[in-house]
């Protein structure tokens, strides 16, 4: 599968470790991470928003999470049960 579509964690604590949430998507096994990206926010210095760009593989999972955002909709990425991620499509 050769989708381009980007995942996109809109706000995120600063403090989280980019090497974190590599390890989080690579354990979903949805595909090879092509690239991730730390933006700052701004006016507000304390959170970040992730771009993480994946080469989609085709796996349930990976099928599930495009369907998601095909419909508009947002997938929760749980990275430290009972903690997650709300993640939406790319569209920055």
């Amino acid at each position: 599968m050769d989708r381009q579509i980007s995942v996109c964690i809109p706000r995120m604590n600063n403090d989280v470790p980019k090497s974190y949430i590599f390890k989080v998507f690579c354990n979903l096994k949805i595909g090879y991470i092509e690239h991730m990206n730390e933006i700052q926010l701004k006016g507000n210095p304390q959170f970040k928003r992730i771009i993480v760009r994946i080469k989609w593989n085709d796996s349930e999972r990976a099928q599930h999470i495009l369907k998601r955002f095909e419909e508009g909709n947002n997938v929760k990425i749980v990275h430290s049960m009972p903690w997650y991620w709300i993640c939406v499509e790319n569209r920055y």
